[in-house]
Formats: C-alpha cells, sequence, structure tokens
C-alpha cells in the first residue's frame, strides 16, 4: 500500500509539472494586448506538441516589455515601435542578439466624443494637445459636430508607443512643433493621462468634448461595445500627405508598406511607415514588432517561446484581430529567421 501511495504522489507531480504555466513568458505593448491575449488562448488549448501553457500576455507597454525581455524577464516582447540603439545594445539585445519579427500593420488616429465626421489637419491636432486649441471653437466645423467648450485632452505616457507614434507624425507634419523644445508637447504636462488602449478609448466616451489617440482597431471595438451604431466614425478624419482626409475603413494601411522589406534582425529601426504619400494613405501607421532571442540554448521554456512566434506569425497570416496582415515576403524573411533559432530546453 505504502508503495501505491509513493507511486501515485510522483504520479501527481509529474502531471502537476506537465501543466505548470511559465511565468514571465511575453508582455508589452498595450496596442497587442486583446490580440496577445487571445492568441496565448488558443495556444493553451491547443498546446501543439507541448504539455506547458504560456502564461496571459501582460499588457505593460512597448517600453516596459522591452526592458523586460533586455533583463530576462520576458523571453518574448512586442513593442509599437522597433527597438532603439540604446535598447539593442543592452542586455539579451546585445547578447545573443535579437530578432525583430514585424507581426501586423497598426494604424492609429484620434478619437473624439461627438458625431461622427469631424477632420483634423496634423496641426490642429498638435495645437489641441500643445494647448494653443483650449476649446472646440477653435477647430472648424466642431460646433456641427456636436463639439462645443473646452477641449479634454486624453494622453498615454510619455514612453508609449502610442505617444511616440503620434510625436513622429507631428515632427513631419505639424507646423510649430519643436520636439525636444517644446515642454508640453514632450511631456504632456497637465494631460489627463491613462494607460492601455481601452482606458483611451473609454476615458474618451464618458466625457462629451473629449479627444484621445489610440490604435484604431482596438478602439473601435470598446466602442462598439458600449455603443454599436458609433462602430469606426468616431475617429476623426485626418488630412495626410496628400492633403486628402482619410478615416478608416476606406484608408489603406498597406500602402505605406513600399520598398524591400527591411532585415528582421534589427535594422527595422531606420524604417518610418509614418506620414507617407499616398491617397488612402494613414498619416500614422505602424506594426506591431515582436522580439526574441537568436539564440535560446540553454534557456528554459526556449523551445516553446521559438514555437509560439512561429504560432503567433502564422496567426497574422491574413491580418485579424483589428491589425492589417504585413506583406508575404515579410513573413517569408520572418519564417526563416526564427527557424534558424537553436532552443533545447
Amino acid at each position: 500500500m505504502a508503495r501505491l501511495s509513493a507511486n501515485l504522489i510522483v504520479t501527481l507531480l509529474v502531471a502537476s509539472f506537465a501543466s505548470q504555466a511559465l511565468a514571465g513568458f511575453m508582455g508589452g505593448a498595450s496596442t497587442f494586448a486583446p490580440a496577445g491575449a487571445a492568441i496565448v488562448a488558443k495556444w493553451n488549448k491547443a498546446k501543439p506538441g507541448f504539455s506547458q501553457d504560456v502564461v496571459a500576455y501582460d499588457s505593460v507597454g512597448s517600453g516596459t516589455g522591452i526592458t523586460g525581455f533586455n533583463s530576462g524577464t520576458y523571453l518574448i516582447a512586442v513593442s509599437d515601435d522597433p527597438m532603439t540603439a540604446a535598447q539593442e545594445g543592452a542586455g539579451f539585445s546585445a547578447s545573443p542578439g535579437k530578432i525583430t519579427v514585424p507581426l501586423c500593420v497598426s494604424t492609429f488616429g484620434f478619437f473624439y466624443n461627438g458625431k461622427p465626421g469631424l477632420v483634423l489637419t496634423a496641426t490642429q491636432s498638435y495645437q489641441i494637445y500643445s494647448g494653443t486649441i483650449a476649446t472646440w471653437a477653435g477647430v472648424a466645423g466642431a460646433s456641427a459636430k456636436g463639439l462645443t467648450g473646452a477641449i479634454t485632452r486624453v494622453a498615454r505616457s510619455d514612453k508609449s508607443g502610442s505617444t511616440a507614434i503620434v510625436k513622429t507624425m507631428w515632427s513631419k507634419a505639424a507646423t510649430g512643433f519643436s520636439g525636444a523644445t517644446d515642454g508640453v508637447a514632450l511631456t504632456f504636462d497637465g494631460l489627463s493621462k491613462v494607460e492601455g488602449t481601452s482606458a483611451v478609448c473609454a476615458a474618451v466616451l464618458a466625457t462629451k468634448g473629449a479627444i484621445g489617440y489610440a490604435f484604431t482597431g482596438g478602439c473601435s471595438t470598446v466602442y462598439n461595445k458600449r455603443n454599436p451604431n458609433l462602430k469606426n466614425r468616431v475617429i476623426a478624419s485626418l488630412k495626410n500627405a496628400n492633403g486628402v482626409a482619410v478615416a478608416p475603413p476606406s484608408w489603406s494601411p498597406g500602402s505605406a508598406l513600399t520598398g524591400s522589406p527591411p532585415a528582421a534582425d534589427g535594422s527595422w529601426a531606420a524604417v518610418d511607415f509614418i506620414w507617407k504619400a499616398g491617397a488612402k494613405t494613414p498619416p500614422m501607421v505602424s506594426m506591431e514588432f515582436a522580439f526574441i532571442r537568436k539564440s535560446l540554448t540553454g534557456v528554459t521554456g526556449g523551445k516553446i517561446a521559438k514555437a509560439f512566434m512561429q504560432y503567433m506569425i502564422g496567426s497574422f497570416a491574413k491580418g485579424g484581430y483589428g491589425f492589417s496582415a504585413t506583406p508575404a515576403a515579410w513573413k517569408s524573411k520572418s519564417i526563416t529567421m526564427v527557424n534558424a533559432i537553436a532552443a533545447d530546453k
């Protein structure tokens, strides 16, 4: 009887270990949170070739995700932007090095609480956030959209990938934007700040006359749940590099992705998809970039990390979750590089 009990205990311990979730597996951009959670859930259900689950996607923001990747907290990180030179030279990104995978295409815009049809220029959007335009009376056509009185500006943190994307657009197109020398534009002093795409959209929806910026696919989901009649129409049309006012779903994010695919090994820092020419090109196009080490030899969970990255690339073969697909050539290159990762644990 004692022997049977011991065997039973061993069996239970082995079963417990086999179903144990990996800690600190993946985290990063809040823009990617709904998609990341959905893909993780599908993986956890299927566990293709593995007995372990992966933890839920940690929505901690792009900067925190990259810091965690470089320190070893995360085996995979996701960001709205490629790494900076300083980030690439730190921690595991420097050694053994990292692979950058462009998972999917994301578009960003300005959401407001009013009637559909508001048109903004890049300069107007900057003037709203810098405080030069403090009331909707300063925006032509706003009153017809039910926008009157003081403007409530909702912003993300200064380290947010969404904030970086908006500022990049302003640096290219907004008259008067002076970057680091402009304290208000750089730090968003005195503004209402919230973290996460859903939080931005909820904050805008809660206050009449509010405006915020976020990933358009994510905000559409939030608004549709609260008011199905609004759909994408609460996104302001923004005049693009061709002077054409565009808004989803009529714009074409893929039109910004021209030229040969950049190397998926870190040279993405030189690539910029913001304010590209094209009649239907959105002013703010970005990627969701996923980072993984070039070598996972000796790293616990390395085999799962490699397989999961392959699984994520396949999950976005045709876009989805509010994102658009990347060009096929980019996917092919990413798959080749991920397949070459050495992983033994």
